[in-house]
């Protein structure tokens, strides 16, 4: 099992408004910045749009920790993420 979660991607998303924050208080050459901007912007225009990117579990923990450190507002959306993509799926039984 230990293989699975070690090549689990994670579903990133962070709602625009933070991200935007974020990413302008990331040290440009951190491997952090490249990951945050190679996310895609999704939504419907300005009211619901956000960046979504996929990332290994060490990645997010990593951008978690960062998160904490310089923009603790998107901290707990990244933290949401991990924690969503840790439970298991529930299979319907019909």
């Amino acid at each position: 099992m230990q293989g699975v979660a070690a090549t689990m991607k994670i579903l990133i998303d962070i709602p625009m408004d933070q991200y935007s924050g974020f990413l302008g208080k990331c040290d440009v050459l951190s491997p952090e910045y490249e990951m945050l901007k190679n996310g895609v912007i999704t939504g419907d225009g300005e009211q619901h749009a956000a960046v979504e990117f996929l990332c290994g579990i060490d990645d997010a923990k990593r951008l978690l920790d960062l998160a904490t450190r310089i923009y603790p507002e998107t901290a707990s959306r990244i933290e949401q993420c991990i924690k969503l993509a840790r439970q298991p799926l529930a299979v319907e039984k019909g």
